[in-house]
């Protein structure tokens, strides 16, 4: 079930900043789980960054006949300043 799956993502995510860690999660832009509570309430955490950027910064390529990069729209909430920083970006 989806809906558990994010909610132990979400429930993991806390528990690493409790610890003092850091945490990554992902999610398609458009994904509609942006919008769920448990989401928005730890995107809401000052120490917490959303940022997004195209799949291609990931150097992700596509396996059809152009092969070129995957310019899909994702979106990251992490604790680390530096990821942040270094994925939000266009290609």
């Amino acid at each position: 079930n989806g809906a558990i799956h994010i909610e132990n993502s979400v429930d993991a995510c806390w528990r690493q900043l409790d610890a003092g860690n850091h945490f990554l999660y992902e999610q398609p832009k458009a994904a509609s789980s942006w919008k769920r509570k448990e989401v928005q309430e730890l995107h809401e955490d000052p120490r917490v960054h959303r940022v997004q950027g195209p799949m291609c910064r990931l150097y992700m390529q596509a396996l059809d006949t152009d092969g070129g990069y995957v310019r899909k729209e994702t979106g990251w909430l992490t604790s680390s300043k530096e990821f942040a920083e270094a994925f939000e970006c266009v290609c």
